[in-house]
């Protein structure tokens, strides 16, 4: 957290709004556009490891688009017995 808090407030702003431009981005899929943001918030610092806190700012950005991605929604995709690969941006 404190990485992320040294970096000024542009540098943040910059990245967020790219981000954000990517997940509300309507003319490709919500797949892709969670995956294109995803990567770039990737750039903050501990935003890299898990997927809960990236979704939830991506969720917060594009509410209809988004969803947040946690142990909960992984143990209901177990549950059903599908399968996300752990790798990056899923």
């Amino acid at each position: 957290m404190s990485a992320l808090m040294s970096l000024s407030d542009t540098q943040v702003r910059a990245v967020t709004e790219r981000a954000v431009t990517a997940v509300r981005d309507t003319t490709v899929p919500s797949s892709e556009a969670a995956r294109a943001g995803r990567g770039i918030i990737w750039e903050l610092p501990g935003f890299r490891p898990g997927d809960a806190l990236a979704s939830a700012v991506l969720t917060a950005a594009a509410p209809r688009r988004m969803a947040v991605y946690d142990r909960r929604v992984q143990h209901a995709l177990d549950a059903l017995g599908l399968t996300l690969t752990p790798t990056p941006g899923r």
